[in-house]
């Protein structure tokens, strides 16, 4: 299968997993930047803006999304019986981009069940916990970058000279502040 056609939006988590088999089969695993990617890209950047759309996004799969008050070394966990998936992050965060963080860690923890599942495990279970690390970072960075091409777009079509440095140097500054 072409691995530069574009995904098509599944219905279920189970749907994309079956789509990244079938895209990188012949050389699986794939990479967690790559396995990111194609997440984000599927995911929609306009999901990733607010947590309130990454819990929209996870709703219209079937993947709810709860906040509660979780032990102090907690950030989040998932728990997956029969039909029923949902996903708790620490009502407590004191960073509210670490709630993203938390859903996209426990969501790559799912996605594993599911590879492991359909016979296409991508790691030993002892390697999860840093691969799901991974995996939720470079989805962020990969929406950083994406965020950032659209805010450079919109300040390269600023009229005048000094509107146009002065948009650069806003964008940039907050691409410096993302990190």
């Amino acid at each position: 299968m072409n691995s530069d056609a574009p995904l098509v939006q599944p219905r279920t988590l189970g749907d994309f997993c079956a789509q990244i088999v079938a895209r990188h089969a012949a050389t699986w695993p794939p990479s967690e930047p790559i396995l990111a990617n194609a997440f984000a890209a599927h995911l929609g950047y306009e999901h990733m803006g607010s947590f309130e759309g990454l819990v929209r996004w996870c709703g219209s799969v079937g993947i709810q999304v709860s906040t509660k008050s979780l032990p102090h070394d907690v950030r989040g966990y998932h728990y997956w019986f029969r039909d029923k998936c949902e996903i708790f992050v620490d009502e407590d965060s004191r960073l509210v981009v670490s709630r993203e963080h938390t859903v996209f860690h426990e969501l790559r923890e799912l996605m594993e069940h599911v590879f492991r599942e359909m016979g296409f495990p991508t790691l030993g279970e002892n390697a999860l916990e840093s691969h799901a690390e991974a995996f939720a970072m470079h989805t962020r960075t990969a929406v950083v970058l994406e965020t950032s091409k659209w805010l450079f777009d919109g300040a390269e079509r600023v009229q005048s000279t000094w509107g146009r440095r002065s948009a650069y140097l806003l964008v940039g500054v907050g691409k410096g502040m993302s990190h």
